[in-house]
């Protein structure tokens, strides 16, 4: 019998309320049954909150979780810090998974993985380029 491969889904905090945390948690969900999926984060990962929030079941499966310290002074500031951080660890432990996918910007796994760009803002000119402004009076001016 063949080990299921094991997969690790990174996302920069699974709190609860912010949108681009449904992409980890249905990532997780769908390949649930195709391998071992560990959910990595930094702070606290409540899996019966966000089952509940999301739709989710992963409370009830085979989900295991990896919740990074998050100091204070990271909470509500410093995000390329706690990117950072998350970065680290997947680094340190990439060998030990078949699967890599950050579910919100680019990582440095040191190998290759999945990279989902849920969030663009740190180059305007790229946010533009993949969501242009929608029509109006300043795209005629």
């Amino acid at each position: 019998m063949t080990a299921m491969p094991r997969a690790a889904v990174f996302h920069p905090e699974l709190r609860g309320g912010a949108g681009s945390e449904a992409n980890a948690v249905w990532f997780a969900q769908a390949i649930r049954g195709m391998a071992r999926v560990t959910l990595v984060s930094m702070g606290p990962i409540d899996l019966p909150g966000l089952d509940g929030i999301h739709g989710t079941s992963l409370s009830r499966g085979n989900i295991e979780t990896v919740s990074l310290p998050l100091p204070r002074a990271l909470r509500c500031r410093f995000d390329a810090l706690r990117a950072y951080r998350l970065g680290r660890w997947a680094k340190a432990h990439a060998g030990e998974f078949d699967l890599l996918v950050s579910t919100y910007n680019l990582m440095d796994f040191g190998k290759r993985g999945l990279q989902l760009i849920a969030d663009v803002s740190y180059d305007d000119g790229l946010r533009r380029s993949l969501h242009p402004p929608a029509g109006g009076l300043r795209s005629v001016l």
